[in-house]
């Protein structure tokens, strides 16, 4: 079985590990797409999730409250986005660990709409991490590994 990604890593602070899914034959990682992505690092959210990403991995720590699970039955709370106060954007994560993020992609939430199941960019990223998430558990499984043993460095 192959994941069709690998995990790269993005940042190692000193409360957690940050990693992000690089697809294969892409250039650039989930992550890396967000932040490029002209509409949403021009979005006047943006700094202020920049910033609790920053102080998670380097102050708090990836703890739950810090997280808004957004899988679409909540089987798998892992699957969330970065809750960074009352704002548009959103940016998609496997929390691994309350040490091991796993960041995907997002958007922006338009204002039109109440769940990002209403949206096609978002429903797309939501869906991408949580296909991912399940790729990863199965991977691990079938071949008795541990998540250690698949990340990039």
């Amino acid at each position: 079985m192959n994941l069709g990604f690998k995990l790269v890593r993005i940042k190692v602070g000193r409360k957690a590990k940050i990693y992000s899914i690089q697809y294969d034959g892409e250039e650039n990682h989930e992550f890396h797409k967000f932040v490029t992505n002209p509409e949403v690092c021009n979005h006047p959210d943006y700094q202020a999730l920049r910033k609790k990403i920053k102080e998670l991995y380097d102050k708090r720590g990836l703890l739950p409250q810090y997280f808004r699970p957004e899988d679409e039955r909540c089987l798998n709370p892992e699957i969330c986005r970065i809750d960074y106060g009352v704002g548009y954007l959103r940016l998609y994560c496997i929390r691994w660990s309350d040490k091991m993020l796993i960041l995907g992609g997002g958007g922006i939430k338009p204002n039109d709409i109440r769940f990002w199941q209403e949206s096609t960019e978002l429903s797309a990223a939501a869906r991408k991490i949580a296909n991912a998430f399940n790729l990863i558990h199965e991977y691990l499984k079938i071949n008795n590994l541990k998540i250690e043993d698949i990340l990039e460095d």
